[in-house]
């Protein structure tokens, strides 16, 4: 039997477009510095998926929104796609997988 250790990750929280609900970007600033300070302290990595839909669309980055907080299906491929290949180099410290944005351990 073969054991692969996989290693915990906390995520950053997506954007957001809307500004008229609690969840929104000056509050997701704060939070994202409490995950990267915890992260940093406990040697956690942390995978960026704040900025995941502007790094696939650019200015587009809000089509992947059903209402402007939750993602989309496309949405939801695109952090799956970034979240597997976080873990991928995690597990085999490639650095070939170019979209695994993590803090330096």
């Amino acid at each position: 039997m073969i054991l692969i250790s996989i290693p915990i990750n906390f995520t950053l929280p997506l954007r957001v477009k809307r500004e008229d609900w609690t969840i929104n970007e000056k509050n997701l600033h704060e939070i994202i510095a409490i995950i990267k300070s915890v992260g940093e302290e406990k040697n956690i990595g942390v995978i960026n998926l704040h900025t995941v839909f502007e790094d696939e669309l650019g200015d587009d980055w809000d089509t992947l929104y059903n209402d402007g907080v939750h993602p989309n299906s496309e949405g939801a491929k695109i952090m799956a796609t970034r979240v597997a290949a976080a873990i991928v180099d995690g597990i085999l410290g490639s650095d070939k997988v170019t979209h695994a944005h993590r803090h330096k351990r």
